[in-house]
Protein backbone atom coordinates (compact mmCIF):
# COMPACT_ATOMS: atom_id res chain seq x y z
CA UNK A 1 0.00 0.00 0.00
CA UNK A 2 0.98 3.15 -0.85
CA UNK A 3 1.84 5.85 2.26
CA UNK A 4 2.77 9.35 2.45
CA UNK A 5 5.70 10.29 4.38
CA UNK A 6 7.42 14.09 5.03
CA UNK A 7 10.56 14.84 2.68
CA UNK A 8 13.23 15.72 4.82
CA UNK A 9 14.08 18.25 2.02
CA UNK A 10 11.29 20.42 3.16
CA UNK A 11 8.32 20.34 5.57
CA UNK A 12 5.62 21.29 2.64
CA UNK A 13 6.94 18.47 0.18
CA UNK A 14 5.64 14.82 0.84
CA UNK A 15 6.50 12.36 -1.23
CA UNK A 16 5.19 8.64 -1.35
CA UNK A 17 6.58 5.17 -0.71
CA UNK A 18 5.65 2.56 -2.69
CA UNK A 19 5.86 -1.06 -2.83
CA UNK A 20 5.67 -2.75 -6.17
CA UNK A 21 4.97 -6.70 -7.21
CA UNK A 22 8.35 -7.71 -9.12
CA UNK A 23 5.15 -9.45 -11.04
CA UNK A 24 3.87 -7.08 -13.23
CA UNK A 25 0.69 -8.30 -13.84
CA UNK A 26 -0.42 -8.52 -10.42
CA UNK A 27 -1.96 -5.51 -9.12
CA UNK A 28 0.11 -2.31 -8.41
CA UNK A 29 0.06 0.80 -6.61
CA UNK A 30 -1.26 2.89 -9.22
CA UNK A 31 -4.16 -0.08 -9.83
CA UNK A 32 -7.85 0.39 -8.44
CA UNK A 33 -9.75 -2.56 -7.59
CA UNK A 34 -11.56 -2.00 -10.28
CA UNK A 35 -8.86 -1.26 -13.25
CA UNK A 36 -7.38 -4.60 -12.10
CA UNK A 37 -10.36 -6.62 -12.65
CA UNK A 38 -10.72 -5.04 -15.81
CA UNK A 39 -7.28 -5.58 -16.84
CA UNK A 40 -7.01 -9.42 -15.74
CA UNK A 41 -10.50 -10.10 -16.94
CA UNK A 42 -10.86 -8.40 -20.41
CA UNK A 43 -6.93 -7.90 -21.19
CA UNK A 44 -4.56 -10.44 -19.58
CA UNK A 45 -7.12 -13.62 -20.26
CA UNK A 46 -6.91 -12.48 -23.61
CA UNK A 47 -4.41 -14.65 -26.04
CA UNK A 48 -1.49 -13.15 -27.69
CA UNK A 49 -1.99 -10.25 -29.90
CA UNK A 50 -4.50 -8.61 -27.64
CA UNK A 51 -6.54 -5.63 -28.25
CA UNK A 52 -7.59 -2.80 -25.86
CA UNK A 53 -10.79 -2.80 -28.36
CA UNK A 54 -11.78 -6.27 -27.53
CA UNK A 55 -11.00 -5.85 -23.74
CA UNK A 56 -13.60 -2.98 -23.65
CA UNK A 57 -16.14 -4.88 -25.45
CA UNK A 58 -15.44 -7.81 -22.66
CA UNK A 59 -15.17 -5.74 -20.20
CA UNK A 60 -18.59 -3.55 -20.74
CA UNK A 61 -20.50 -7.29 -21.32
CA UNK A 62 -19.42 -8.04 -18.47
CA UNK A 63 -20.81 -5.34 -16.51
CA UNK A 64 -24.00 -5.69 -18.44
CA UNK A 65 -23.05 -2.27 -20.63
CA UNK A 66 -23.67 -1.19 -24.03
CA UNK A 67 -20.77 -0.93 -26.27
CA UNK A 68 -21.15 2.39 -28.52
CA UNK A 69 -20.79 1.33 -31.99
CA UNK A 70 -19.54 3.63 -34.98
CA UNK A 71 -19.22 3.34 -38.20
CA UNK A 72 -16.64 1.31 -40.22
CA UNK A 73 -16.62 -0.98 -37.32
CA UNK A 74 -15.40 1.40 -34.71
CA UNK A 75 -16.65 1.52 -31.35
CA UNK A 76 -16.47 4.28 -28.41
CA UNK A 77 -14.12 4.03 -25.76
CA UNK A 78 -14.37 5.87 -22.29
CA UNK A 79 -10.94 7.97 -22.03
CA UNK A 80 -10.89 6.37 -18.40
CA UNK A 81 -10.39 3.40 -19.97
CA UNK A 82 -7.73 4.30 -21.41
CA UNK A 83 -6.26 5.31 -18.70
CA UNK A 84 -6.47 2.60 -17.05
CA UNK A 85 -4.72 1.12 -20.54
CA UNK A 86 -1.97 3.42 -19.75
CA UNK A 87 -1.41 3.17 -16.80
CA UNK A 88 -2.43 7.51 -16.00
CA UNK A 89 -4.18 8.94 -13.41
CA UNK A 90 -8.05 10.72 -13.50
CA UNK A 91 -6.40 13.15 -15.16
CA UNK A 92 -4.83 10.98 -18.05
CA UNK A 93 -1.18 12.35 -16.52
CA UNK A 94 1.44 10.27 -14.89
CA UNK A 95 3.38 13.16 -11.90
CA UNK A 96 6.66 13.01 -11.42
CA UNK A 97 6.60 11.60 -7.40
CA UNK A 98 3.01 9.40 -7.61
CA UNK A 99 2.51 6.17 -7.51
CA UNK A 100 1.67 6.49 -11.85
CA UNK A 101 5.37 7.94 -12.59
CA UNK A 102 6.83 4.85 -13.20
CA UNK A 103 3.79 2.73 -13.59
CA UNK A 104 3.61 0.17 -16.95
CA UNK A 105 0.95 0.04 -19.29
CA UNK A 106 -1.11 -3.47 -19.99
CA UNK A 107 0.41 -4.35 -22.59
CA UNK A 108 3.75 -3.85 -21.18
CA UNK A 109 2.56 -5.74 -18.12
CA UNK A 110 0.76 -8.32 -20.22
CA UNK A 111 4.14 -9.05 -21.97
CA UNK A 112 5.59 -9.52 -18.61
CA UNK A 113 2.98 -12.08 -17.70
CA UNK A 114 3.82 -13.98 -21.22
CA UNK A 115 7.37 -14.13 -21.01
CA UNK A 116 6.88 -15.74 -17.46
CA UNK A 117 4.67 -18.33 -18.94
CA UNK A 118 7.33 -18.85 -21.26
CA UNK A 119 10.36 -19.71 -18.98
CA UNK A 120 8.17 -21.50 -17.04
CA UNK A 121 7.03 -23.82 -20.37
CA UNK A 122 10.60 -23.81 -21.01
CA UNK A 123 12.38 -25.28 -18.12
CA UNK A 124 9.50 -27.75 -18.15
CA UNK A 125 10.22 -28.72 -21.43
CA UNK A 126 13.81 -28.77 -20.09
CA UNK A 127 13.35 -30.95 -17.49
CA UNK A 128 11.46 -33.43 -19.61
CA UNK A 129 14.37 -33.36 -22.13
CA UNK A 130 16.85 -34.40 -19.47
CA UNK A 131 14.77 -37.76 -18.37
CA UNK A 132 14.15 -38.61 -22.11
CA UNK A 133 18.36 -38.15 -22.48
CA UNK A 134 18.82 -40.35 -19.47
CA UNK A 135 16.47 -42.90 -20.56
CA UNK A 136 18.08 -42.78 -23.87
CA UNK A 137 21.44 -43.16 -22.26
CA UNK A 138 20.24 -46.07 -20.25
CA UNK A 139 18.52 -47.57 -23.30
CA UNK A 140 21.77 -47.89 -24.96
CA UNK A 141 24.21 -48.73 -22.27
CA UNK A 142 21.71 -51.73 -22.09
CA UNK A 143 22.21 -52.51 -25.52
CA UNK A 144 25.39 -52.45 -25.20
CA UNK A 145 26.21 -54.98 -22.25
CA UNK A 146 23.66 -57.02 -24.22
CA UNK A 147 26.12 -56.98 -27.73
CA UNK A 148 29.23 -57.49 -25.01
CA UNK A 149 26.98 -60.57 -24.03
CA UNK A 150 26.66 -61.74 -27.60
CA UNK A 151 30.77 -61.30 -27.91
CA UNK A 152 30.93 -63.52 -25.07
CA UNK A 153 28.95 -66.12 -26.25
CA UNK A 154 30.69 -66.34 -30.05
CA UNK A 155 32.42 -69.49 -29.66
CA UNK A 156 29.25 -71.04 -29.70
CA UNK A 157 26.77 -68.82 -31.41
CA UNK A 158 22.98 -70.24 -31.17
CA UNK A 159 20.77 -67.46 -31.74
CA UNK A 160 22.71 -64.43 -33.52
CA UNK A 161 25.73 -63.68 -35.38
CA UNK A 162 28.11 -60.67 -36.40
CA UNK A 163 25.33 -58.87 -37.44
CA UNK A 164 23.13 -58.99 -34.11
CA UNK A 165 26.39 -57.94 -32.84
CA UNK A 166 26.97 -54.90 -34.87
CA UNK A 167 23.78 -53.95 -34.77
CA UNK A 168 23.58 -53.91 -30.91
CA UNK A 169 26.67 -52.17 -30.72
CA UNK A 170 25.56 -49.54 -33.12
CA UNK A 171 22.28 -48.50 -31.73
CA UNK A 172 23.47 -48.41 -28.25
CA UNK A 173 26.40 -45.74 -29.73
CA UNK A 174 23.71 -43.59 -31.07
CA UNK A 175 21.68 -43.68 -28.19
CA UNK A 176 24.71 -42.71 -25.88
CA UNK A 177 25.65 -40.62 -27.93
CA UNK A 178 22.39 -38.63 -28.43
CA UNK A 179 21.19 -38.70 -25.23
CA UNK A 180 24.84 -36.60 -24.38
CA UNK A 181 23.61 -34.43 -26.89
CA UNK A 182 26.50 -35.58 -29.32
CA UNK A 183 26.47 -36.14 -32.98
CA UNK A 184 24.77 -39.26 -34.79
CA UNK A 185 24.65 -38.25 -38.43
CA UNK A 186 26.37 -40.73 -40.45
CA UNK A 187 28.75 -37.37 -42.08
CA UNK A 188 30.16 -37.06 -38.26
CA UNK A 189 30.34 -39.90 -36.52
CA UNK A 190 31.90 -43.17 -37.54
CA UNK A 191 28.79 -45.78 -38.14
CA UNK A 192 31.26 -48.37 -40.06
CA UNK A 193 31.26 -51.80 -39.17
CA UNK A 194 33.33 -52.42 -35.99
CA UNK A 195 36.03 -54.14 -37.80
CA UNK A 196 36.61 -51.57 -40.29
CA UNK A 197 36.51 -49.22 -36.96
CA UNK A 198 39.25 -51.15 -36.09
CA UNK A 199 41.25 -51.65 -39.11
CA UNK A 200 41.31 -48.03 -39.61
CA UNK A 201 42.73 -47.50 -36.32
CA UNK A 202 45.88 -49.85 -36.85
CA UNK A 203 44.26 -52.82 -34.94
CA UNK A 204 43.83 -56.34 -36.23
CA UNK A 205 39.85 -56.80 -35.24
CA UNK A 206 40.14 -60.09 -34.48
CA UNK A 207 42.87 -60.09 -32.87
CA UNK A 208 40.90 -57.52 -30.47
CA UNK A 209 37.44 -59.48 -30.63
CA UNK A 210 39.23 -62.65 -29.44
CA UNK A 211 40.78 -60.51 -26.55
CA UNK A 212 37.44 -59.05 -25.82
CA UNK A 213 35.96 -62.59 -25.72
CA UNK A 214 38.10 -64.12 -23.58
CA UNK A 215 38.27 -61.09 -21.16
CA UNK A 216 34.58 -61.75 -20.40
CA UNK A 217 34.36 -65.24 -20.38
CA UNK A 218 36.95 -65.16 -17.69
CA UNK A 219 34.58 -62.66 -15.66
CA UNK A 220 31.59 -65.22 -16.29
CA UNK A 221 33.55 -67.80 -15.22
CA UNK A 222 34.69 -65.98 -12.62
CA UNK A 223 31.23 -64.77 -11.42
CA UNK A 224 30.17 -68.44 -11.89
CA UNK A 225 29.64 -70.16 -8.18
CA UNK A 226 29.86 -73.19 -9.67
Amino acid sequence: MARLKKSTKTKDEPHIEIEESPNLWEKQPWDTAISYEAFVYAYLDQPPPRRVAAAYVRWQEKCGRKVVRLAYNRISVPIHFYDWVHGRDTQGQKPVGSVFEHSKTWAERAAAFDEDVYRKRLAAIRTKQAALRDKEYEAGDTLLDRALGMMAMRPNPTEFDEADVNKHIDMAFKLMRRALQMPTDSKEVMVKQWREALTDAGLDPDTVFEETVNALVEQLEASDPE
